[in-house]
């Protein structure tokens, strides 16, 4: 009885990844990040984009708050 458990639970165990596989599909897996459509600037540069996007906003909530 326990080497049939063990035999079906190992079973179960090894199909996880191929369902989980199945759902996702192999090319998202292994997309790159050009194909992503993530950027594949430095981080750096990244984070200095958006805090002048910070700053534009912020800097407009200021001249609309001093003009009203």
């Amino acid at each position: 009885m326990k080497k049939i458990f063990f035999s079906l639970f190992s079973a179960l165990l090894l199909s996880v990844p191929v369902v989980a596989l199945a759902q996702t599909g192999m090319q998202r897996l292994n997309a790159s990040a050009s194909q992503s459509g993530l950027s594949s600037s430095p981080i750096y540069s990244i984070i200095g984009v958006l805090m002048y996007w910070l700053l534009a906003i912020l800097g407009f909530i200021a001249i609309v708050g001093v003009v009203i």
